[in-house]
């Protein structure tokens, strides 16, 4: 070739199975014994508390008898694993499929009854007065409510539970800060990615608190303890994922989650990265605070093999034939697409939820070619349904 190019390539990979039925059970690891846990943060209690601690980086104050029965952990070996737990459970719960997508408003709460059901609320959002969760007599009823964005629940707010709703199947998931303000009752897993966890003064929680990053907090009076009994939230497998014949063409590539053949790869903040991390020309940084399950390569044999590899899967999708030439070059805001191979002439984006549905079509392919850049906007998802796997998925 004439000139220098470098490719970009990112396919979502490594963590579906190959069809979408749920094969196991939620498995928290380590954090089945803990009540609390933060990744990078302090821990501070002045109530009683009933259940294993720990941070992983931060200070924990406030952990003593009587008021505390359970076992402090603080930057050690079991903190280290409670990171790389956390991060499964919360890719285990993101790829649940969403039953209620921006169906029901931010606030919750004020006397209403819910059912069960993964709700997905695309802003911050809150709790306020009497709130029952119905199971409808399924002691497995699962009630997963997300916010992208903080999550509050205002004095005096109550989680009611009724025909046979189990607190551990109950997860409250906020993109940012999760404040909780006196005299509440709250029943349910609280799960900050990532931000702080805050109890006021006379909180009652049956209920684990988690947070990837940020502190944790236990007012004056408040009473938390252990949901009873085992969660039984049902997820898909974490197994690789094997592509259909037509995308099958990473190569070496296939063990890594992030590589670039020309450029550094720098990070700042805390994430959670599974898979493995390489630069053919550049620096790599930034990942310290990081859970990552997986290695760092830096200009070594398997980068160079892993730069051919990128050249070679750039070509050879760039080779299958476009079969959808008419969307807009903005993707997302709810809409659902069926199989192909999308072409962009310029640049492109995607905001918002998108849907990609096989139609029970396990090597349905999805293909996004553009002729310029690519932008994902703040809170945008991508929803795989009917079957579409992560490996057949590919923006280019």
């Amino acid at each position: 070739m004439g000139e220098s190019k470098l490719y970009i390539v990112i396919a979502f990979a490594l963590l579906l199975c190959s069809n979408t039925s749920f094969s196991q059970t939620l498995q928290l690891g380590t954090l089945s014994s803990f009540e609390a846990y933060t990744g990078t943060g302090a821990v501070t209690n002045s109530g009683t508390f009933t259940g294993d601690v720990g941070s992983n980086l931060g200070i924990i104050t406030g952990f003593t008898p009587p008021d505390f029965t359970g076992t402090v952990y603080n930057n050690d070996a079991v903190t280290a694993q409670a990171s790389i737990d956390l991060l499964s459970i919360y890719i285990d719960i993101s790829n649940i499929f969403v039953t209620h997508p921006s169906t029901h408003a931010a606030a919750f709460g004020g006397g209403e009854t819910i059912t069960p059901g993964v709700y997905s609320i695309p802003s911050a959002g809150s709790l306020g007065g009497a709130l029952t969760l119905d199971g409808e007599g399924d002691p497995d009823a699962v009630f997963i409510i997300q916010f992208l964005g903080a999550f509050t629940a205002g004095a005096g707010s109550t989680i009611i539970l009724s025909n046979e709703t189990r607190a551990a199947n109950i997860f409250w998931i906020a993109e940012g800060a999760i404040a909780i303000a006196a005299d509440c009752i709250i029943k349910g897993t609280l799960f900050s990615h990532p931000g702080a966890i805050s109890l006021a003064v006379n909180c009652n929680v049956e209920g684990r608190m988690l947070a990837t990053e940020g502190a944790i907090t236990i007012g004056a009076g408040g009473v938390v303890i252990a949901p009873a009994g085992q969660t039984t939230i049902p997820v898909l497998c974490l197994s690789s994922c094997t592509p259909a014949p037509a995308v099958d063409v990473l190569g070496s590539l296939t063990k890594f989650n992030l590589f670039t053949t020309a450029g550094a790869v720098a990070h700042t903040g805390t994430s959670g990265i599974v898979g493995d991390i390489g630069s053919q020309a550049g620096a790599i940084s930034g990942f310290v605070t990081s859970t990552i399950v997986g290695s760092f390569f830096n200009v070594d044999a398997i980068t160079t093999q892993a730069a051919l590899d990128l050249e070679n899967a750039y070509v050879e999708l760039m080779l299958i034939p476009n079969t959808e030439l008419g969307h807009t070059p903005a993707f997302g805001s709810g809409e659902t697409l069926n199989t192909g191979v999308y072409y962009i002439v310029g640049a492109g984006s995607l905001a918002g939820t998108i849907t990609l549905d096989a139609q029970n079509n396990p090597d349905a392919i999805f293909v996004f070619k553009f002729g310029g850049a690519l932008t994902v906007a703040a809170q945008s998802k991508v929803i795989l349904t009917n079957g579409a796997r992560s490996c057949n998925v590919f923006w280019i």
